[in-house]
């Protein structure tokens, strides 16, 4: 999955009515994490504020879900997973998920 980040026009000057939001897409920019980024990631989830919660989805690469939901689980953070992509889900990770979201595909009424 690509990335999605949100550019918004920010100015004092600007009513909430006259700013503008972009999205811009790099493809696969969730999946260009190194072996070098596990540091970063447990470093990040060890600094995190008492009581933070982890929400995380497979759209990163799996390696790094798997070593930010261990580091969240060393900190007895709960853990909420969005299993999608559905190919990429590790079932052995499931017992560290405190609250999982449902997929629902291709429903239609």
């Amino acid at each position: 999955m690509p990335c999605v980040l949100l550019a918004v026009q920010n100015s004092d000057k600007l009513s909430h009515r006259d700013r503008v939001a972009g999205i811009i897409l790099a493809g696969n920019a969730n999946n260009i994490w190194t072996k070098e980024d596990i540091a970063i990631v447990r470093d990040a989830i060890a600094n995190a504020l008492s009581g933070s919660v982890l929400v995380v989805d497979y759209e990163i690469a799996p390696f790094i879900v798997e070593v930010t939901m261990n580091a969240a689980c060393e900190r007895d953070f709960p853990v909420i997973l969005d299993p999608s992509p559905a190919d990429r889900v590790k079932q052995n990770l499931f017992s560290q998920v405190t609250y999982q979201a449902s997929i629902i595909a291709n429903q239609r009424k």
